[in-house]
């Protein structure tokens, strides 16, 4: 029985159950377009999420807690759904791969938050270990996503 690994991906840009770090960072610093599409879409939500946020709090005197979670809210269904048919160009059911996505993004979330902590723990500049952390947020999120959520995407 074998043992499932992380996953890597491969030139082509298909994922496989070996561990090849090196083989990642490489196939990202090519351009992989999925990578740069998921780094668009994370503008695209954060912009969404955001205005969402000031304008809850501007237009309706939402509480800034209330607006926040709207605006979040908002922003990761934004990525999934641009993520799912734009990006991966999925064509699995929603109920499917919603729950792991949003599990991959909780992940994702705590990888950043230990990544965040560790970095200040070792007295990084707290602008430049939030760039870190954000960092590690998206690789392992976009990986996640291609490799687990989104991968019988062609």
């Amino acid at each position: 029985m074998k043992s499932k690994d992380a996953p890597s991906i491969s030139k082509t840009g298909n994922c496989s159950n070996r561990v090849n770090l090196p083989g990642i960072l490489s196939h990202l610093s090519r351009f992989h377009p999925t990578f740069w599409r998921y780094c668009a879409i994370g503008v695209i939500n954060t912009l969404a999420g955001f205005g969402t946020i000031y304008a809850c709090m501007y237009f309706f005197s939402f509480s800034p807690e209330l607006s926040n979670f709207l605006g979040y809210l908002l922003g990761i269904n934004v990525s999934f759904l641009l993520n799912k048919y734009y990006n991966f160009k999925s064509r699995a059911r929603l109920w499917q791969e919603a729950p792991l996505f949003y599990l991959v993004m909780a992940l994702s979330y705590l990888l950043n938050f230990l990544a965040l902590k560790i970095l200040l723990f070792l007295h990084l500049n707290p602008y430049l270990a939030q760039a870190g952390a954000g960092v590690i947020y998206t690789l392992s999120s976009y990986l996640a996503c291609k490799c687990y959520v989104f991968k019988q995407a062609k």
